[in-house]
């Protein structure tokens, strides 16, 4: 016969070392999309705490420029949406070329916990818009809506832009390097590909690659026009070539 008792159990437990980029506070902790290396002119700056957002005090968050003893104020403006609790979005234009420092004093930030953040500061760079490239494909022989990727080497998503082709694809503030491209054939409008679905007899969204690799290079504009209207096309040169062991 099974029976059922209660007993006291203690348990010890060490607190995880935080990763890499984020910013460990005692109270709410704290990530930014603001890497050493620089954001691009007008990109808005995300914030990220790993908790849950129930208020925003904009009165408590300051951008100035790094070194400037004054400590002018510079301009933004901030987003809370109770859709995603977990973001803030500063959305400022600031000067190119330039460091700043955002701070978010205590009580900037509330969690749904009640957790509020210390006095964090964010450095962080506004690059000049000549460090990066402007690519544009002008896509033609397919009418309908298509969204158009950009890719890394590994395939990896960079840029996506959703448009009723024909028409021209704009990727602004693209690094250094060469990308793929790719186009899915949006037939439901949905903006993602789309998966088949045995059960309702329905075809997966079909996809294409452009047959070269793309380069893109600092302070270029470069235009490329691609007829899309063969479909499930992709070039030998593209597929990933695994190597077997020995």
């Amino acid at each position: 016969m099974l029976t059922y008792k209660t007993d006291t159990i203690s348990l010890r437990f060490v607190e995880p070392r935080a990763p890499r980029g984020q910013v460990r506070q005692r109270g709410l902790s704290i990530q930014a999309n603001a890497p050493r290396s620089g954001i691009p002119p007008a990109r808005d700056i995300r914030i990220v705490p790993v908790s849950p957002l129930e208020s925003v005090n904009e009165a408590q968050i300051t951008i100035t420029i790094t070194g400037d003893s004054a400590e002018v104020h510079q301009p933004f403006t901030v987003q809370f949406d109770p859709l995603v609790p977990r973001e803030t979005i500063i959305k400022q234009t600031l000067e190119e070329d330039r460091e700043y420092q955002l701070k978010l004093y205590p009580g900037a930030l509330v969690s749904i916990y009640g957790e509020t953040n210390d006095t964090t500061i964010i450095p962080f760079r506004i690059r000049a818009k000549t460090t990066y490239g402007t690519f544009s494909a002008d896509l033609s022989g397919y009418e309908g809506s298509t969204v158009v990727q950009l890719l890394d080497s590994r395939e990896n998503l960079v840029m996506e832009r959703s448009l009723v082709s024909p028409g021209r694809a704009v990727f602004q503030f693209v690094e250094n390097g060469n990308y793929r491209l790719k186009v899915i054939y949006d037939e439901d409008g949905n903006g993602v590909w789309t998966p088949g679905d045995f059960l309702k007899g329905r075809q997966p969204e079909k996809v294409s690659y452009f047959p070269e690799i793309i380069e893109i290079k600092s302070n270029w504009d470069l235009v490329q026009d691609w007829s899309i209207e063969v479909m499930n096309v992709k070039s030998d040169s593209l597929r990933t070539r695994v190597v077997p062991r020995r």
